[in-house]
């Protein structure tokens, strides 16, 4: 099982440094796909359900589909790829590898055993019984907000689309 999970931390890492030298905006995309799709694997090996099962359907399934589709309707120029304006490529990688390395520096010299959030979060069916609770919430109470939010994004790529595909230039 560990093994797997070092083969998700390796994709997902990967991706993510092709994501940010790469300049072809829909390889990008495509990276950025497996980057969140990596993330959700490892909040499943981390036993948090929830934010695992938020990132598929929220990341994956709503924001990335509308930068592809963003990507894919924007006017550009015939027979060429869609390019990013990459400049600097050194500080995409530098930048992030100091986080990446303060940020481990940190998650090592903490000492995790004795935190008491970690304590007080051991309680596993008083994690269940509060997304249980989120998604009767959801359903119930706040079901008119949820489709009217789902309607106005709905919205927002057609009015994308109508744009990138009108003719004539619009003064915005």
């Amino acid at each position: 099982m560990e093994i797997v999970f070092y083969l998700f931390l390796g994709i997902t890492l990967l991706a993510g440094i092709f994501m940010a030298v790469t300049r072809n905006l829909m390889h990008a995309a495509l990276s950025l796909f497996i980057v969140l799709f990596g993330v959700a694997a490892l909040f499943v090996f981390a036993g948090a359900d929830f934010p695992a099962v938020s990132q598929l359907i929220l990341y994956i399934g709503g924001v990335l589909v509308l930068i592809i589709f963003g990507v894919m309707l924007t006017q550009r120029k015939l027979n060429e790829p869609p390019l990013t304006g990459i400049t600097q490529p050194f500080w995409g990688i530098a930048i992030p590898v100091v986080m990446m390395m303060l940020m481990g520096g940190i998650f090592f010299l903490k000492d995790w055993e004795n935190s008491t959030w970690i304590l007080e979060s051991q309680n596993t069916l008083q994690m269940k019984d509060s997304v249980n609770q989120l998604g009767v919430q959801t359903l119930t109470n706040y079901l008119v907000p949820f489709e009217v939010l789902s309607v106005l994004l709905l919205i927002a790529l057609v009015g994308a689309a109508y744009l990138a595909r009108n003719e004539k230039k619009i003064k915005l």
